[in-house]
């Protein structure tokens, strides 16, 4: 929760000197190779009943386009279940040629929560975007290493 109020209290100020920045999954405003990582936490898996498999599979391959690394976590859905995408996601990121990994964490914020996903990028062409069905706008918070993405919750 600090971390959360944290961000809530530099928001104002960070976006007055464009430290954070707009942007829509799966199609964010950064130069190819941007970042070294990218960290996905708590949206991607997550809102897997709002947020096709195919909307996960191209929101990951643009994470990957900004960055050498992408991290995902967790892995469950609401209702701390296992995603109902997790599989076909990870199947189909391996058949493209992406190093996809899924390793224990130390931590667990949610009962059974306790797996990240880890996505090599690697240098293959993306494939045609798709946009979620439900429009929502996406912040961006840019920093000097990872970015942070977080739901406004308009549509």
């Amino acid at each position: 929760m600090a971390a959360m109020e944290d961000f809530l209290t530099d928001y104002p100020q960070g976006k007055e000197q464009k430290r954070y920045v707009d942007g829509e999954l799966p199609h964010l405003p950064f130069a190819d190779g941007e970042f070294d990582i990218a960290v996905c936490s708590h949206l991607l898996f997550l809102y897997s009943e709002q947020f096709s498999a195919d909307f996960h599979v191209v929101s990951i391959q643009e994470l990957c386009r900004i960055a050498s690394e992408v991290r995902i976590f967790p892995l469950l859905e609401l209702g701390a279940k296992t995603s109902r995408h997790l599989q076909a996601v990870t199947d189909n990121l391996s058949a493209m040629g992406y190093s996809v990994t899924v390793d224990p964490v130390p931590y667990e914020f949610q009962r059974g929560g306790n797996q990240m996903m880890k996505i090599r990028a690697s240098n293959l062409p993306l494939t045609a975007g798709v946009r979620a069905a439900s429009r929502r706008e996406w912040r961006v918070a840019r920093s000097k290493a990872p970015f942070a993405i977080g739901m406004t919750g308009e549509d």
